[in-house]
């Protein structure tokens, strides 16, 4: 296949020349953090030398393409393993064919506005950390041939960003979502006093934080249905209860306090999409319930959680939630996966130090994404909601 690329403002046809690896070549291939492929070692100069990012796009108003918990820090790769990294939004920095890396936020993308000139050395990055269903982009020739890596939710891409992620205690090392996953046996977990005395204040039966009440799930459907069998307390534009954003963890204290469980249910399907909202309950003491189309056992520790889709009908998992919210030990139990592992959530930094060395890897690829639209629309394998009954 020739795979056209730009080079100072002309085009190169020879795929060879560059050692492309089309996209098509890639699909199958699956990575937790990063990818990694064999290629040609870059000359030492172009290794050690401090790399520079351009953020082509904002994200949003971020002005450090929310590499960082706070928008506004500039250096977002302090403190990294590597760190020869430096990130700027400003295109007059130096020349733009000089930077090691571009990157683009799916949803401000324009083809209007893209770089006029660029070298051979050079990354250019398709960014996007919601699903497909919500930030689409369209299907333009200008983006074909045009990306070679991705950062986005997905474990088929280059550089995955998830919502949060698991260290092993007992080895401080990450859990890369793999598949089959890799978690420990936690049933010999042990659970806090602070956990058991809070079951015991605990009266009612689950809760519900939202926004957008028509969703392409039908998640308010699956709501309703339940609402026949428990009571669900429904806060935010779509139900009769309030606890303004603005509280933030003020809110969540709230519902551990008095809720059994949680309804964490993903407002789109796909593949690998997990919301932010399951990791947020992790840190408290209520069990989620979640809903979507992503392998739950590849994300989330073993017995963290329960997956409406594990039962056959919303009346039995209503009748096992009731049963489990008059279990102590039972309920409890849900909570042992904290001996084995901590979540680390809110924190792109890894991200960004992940990106950094991945920069600084002589043998990374210079593959090139054949058509982005199909890589983002289609190979996102979102689904429509199932039949529940």
């Amino acid at each position: 296949m020739i795979l056209p690329f730009f080079y100072d403002g002309t085009y190169c046809q020879n795929e060879a020349l560059y050692g492309f690896e089309s996209s098509l070549e890639r699909r199958n291939h699956v990575a937790p953090l990063i990818t990694a492929k064999n290629e040609a070692v870059k000359p030492p100069e172009l290794v050690n030398k401090k790399k520079t990012v351009l953020y082509w796009t904002k994200m949003f108003s971020s002005k450090n393409f929310r590499l960082s918990v706070h928008d506004e820090n500039p250096d977002v790769f302090v403190n990294c393993p590597v760190s020869s990294c430096m990130g700027t939004s400003d295109r007059n920095y130096q020349p733009v064919q000089e930077f090691d890396a571009l990157l683009f936020h799916g949803p401000e993308l324009n083809a209007r506005d893209l770089p006029k000139t660029r070298s051979p050395n050079q990354r250019y990055i398709f960014a996007d950390f919601e699903t497909q269903v919500f930030h689409p982009i369209p299907k333009r020739l200008e983006f074909n041939n045009f990306f070679n890596w991705t950062m986005t939710y997905r474990r088929d891409g280059d550089i995955m960003r998830p919502h949060a992620i698991f260290r092993k205690i007992s080895t401080n090392e990450f859990i890369p979502p793999d598949i089959p996953a890799q978690w420990l046996d936690v049933s010999d977990g042990n659970v806090s006093e602070s956990t058991r005395l809070l079951f015991k204040k605990k009266s009612k039966m689950a809760a519900w934080f939202v926004s957008h009440c028509s969703t392409n799930s039908k998640r308010e459907n699956i709501v309703k249905k339940l609402q026949k069998y428990v009571k669900v307390d429904v806060y935010g534009t779509c139900g009769t209860l309030e606890c303004p954003k603005a509280k933030g963890a003020e809110c969540y204290e709230q519902l551990e306090q008095g809720y059994f469980f949680y309804l964490s249910f993903e407002n789109s399907l796909c593949r690998d999409y997990v919301t932010e909202k399951v990791y947020r309950i992790l840190d408290y003491d209520v069990i989620p319930v979640v809903y979507g189309a992503t392998d739950y056992e590849t994300f989330l520790p073993p017995n963290s959680y329960i997956n409406i889709l594990d039962f056959p009908s919303i009346e039995a998992l209503a009748n096992f939630l009731t049963e489990l919210s008059q279990d102590e030990e039972r309920y409890l139990s849900y909570f042992k996966w904290r001996s084995f592992y901590k979540m680390v959530t809110g924190d792109p930094h890894i991200i960004a130090c992940e990106f950094c060395k991945m920069l600084h890897e002589p043998n990374m690829p210079r593959q090139v994404i054949a058509d982005i639209y199909d890589w983002w629309a289609k190979g996102s394998q979102c689904v429509p909601p199932p039949e529940i009954n």
